[in-house]
């Protein structure tokens, strides 16, 4: 994965993702299947201190190559996307809605949760 940052701000502007899979065939033949990826991160806004992406457009092409010519396939996708809304600690929301990375996890709270599974 590769990441362009703005120079101006060091916001990340471009995300891009190459990889190429090979699969083998019983005859020697392989087939390849490339997939590519690219997202523009647009429209900043700050939101309780912190810049957050609002809007941006992405493309994926999928690309099928080997054998003969005529099994080349070529697919793809484009989106543009937006963020209406966005928030931080929403009031009401419980916490089986979003789990944390678990290094954010506090140490109280992991004996707990061992316990609760039965894992202590």
């Amino acid at each position: 994965v590769w990441g362009c940052f703005s120079q101006r701000t060091g916001l990340l502007i471009q995300l891009e993702d190459s990889h190429l899979l090979r699969i083998k065939a019983q005859d020697d033949n392989s087939i390849f299947w490339e997939t590519t990826m690219e997202s523009l991160i647009q429209d900043y806004r700050i939101i309780d201190g912190v810049q957050v992406a609002h809007g941006g457009k992405s493309s994926v092409s999928l690309f099928r190559f080997g054998e003969n010519s005529d099994n080349h396939s070529r697919t793809r996708m484009e989106e543009t996307w937006e963020i209406e809304e966005m928030d931080f600690n929403i009031k009401g929301l419980s916490m089986d809605c979003f789990l944390p990375p678990s290094d954010l996890k506090k140490d109280d709270d992991e004996d707990e949760e061992e316990v609760e599974c039965g894992l202590a």
